[in-house]
């Protein structure tokens, strides 16, 4: 992923996490509950909190790219 991101896009990207796949997300949306309210302790709720606080621990510096420029760039893969 990271070379197909800077390869086509021209931009770097950094693996933060995952989110198990869990039986718990289905419920939740049938609940209409966010997960992490359902099911707080299911191990998606638990990736999703890790992940949260990744996130906004590191400082993000991408590129602004409108969906324009994201199309055009995706548009040169097919020339």
């Amino acid at each position: 992923l990271t070379t197909v991101s800077q390869r086509f896009l021209g931009i770097n990207i950094e693996n933060f996490g995952y989110i198990y796949d869990d039986a718990n997300v289905s419920m939740a949306i049938r609940h209409k509950t966010p997960l992490v309210l359902y099911q707080p302790q299911s191990m998606a709720a638990r990736c999703i909190r890790t992940l949260a606080e990744r996130l906004t621990e590191h400082d993000v510096n991408m590129p602004s790219l409108g969906m324009k420029d994201i199309i055009q760039r995706m548009a040169g893969v097919f020339r």
